[in-house]
This record gives C-alpha cells, structure tokens and sequence, in this order.
C-alpha cells in the first residue's frame, strides 16, 4: 500500500539519521555515502515523489538527492510555533 505524503513542496525538514540497506525495499533507492553530511541539517522540500514507492522521496532546494520520508522530521522553529498559537 502505497503512503500519502506526510510533507509538502516548501516544508522544512530535518534528516535525523541514514537509510540502512534492510530499508531498500520501502523507497526503491539506495543511501549514497555523500548523504550523510546532511544528517541533521534542516532542509526545504523542492519534489516529492510517490511514484510506485511504498515510502514517499523528497528532493530538496539544497541538493540534488532524493531522501525517505522515514528518517525526516517536520522542523517548526520556536518563534513559528508561538506565531500559530496566536493565529487560532
């Protein structure tokens, strides 16, 4: 079954850890080494991608590569949250 994208075009998102080769299956891609720099960087989505994959990619204004939407995180900085809690 085929998962509906958590993450829109333009959301910020943190990478928190590598994909393992077991995970493979579940977005049809593989981790390249030149990944892991971004692990723990907040990046902004650019594509996403749920072409036929169990697990939705997500390609950011910051580089070229696709990333799984298992090891991402919704980023919302502080000052955001106040922001929205005075807009309810």
């Amino acid at each position: 079954m085929l998962r509906t994208p958590k993450f829109k075009v333009g959301d910020k998102v943190k990478i928190l850890r590598a994909s393992t080769e077991v995970e493979h299956d579940l977005w049809c891609d593989s981790w390249m080494p030149s990944m892991n720099c971004a692990i723990g960087e907040v990046m902004t989505i650019e594509y996403v991608s749920s072409n036929g994959n169990l697990y939705p990619k997500y390609r950011f204004q910051e580089g070229g590569l696709n990333f799984p939407e298992f090891v991402l995180e919704n980023e919302i900085r502080i000052g955001e949250q106040l922001m929205f809690a005075f807009m309810r």
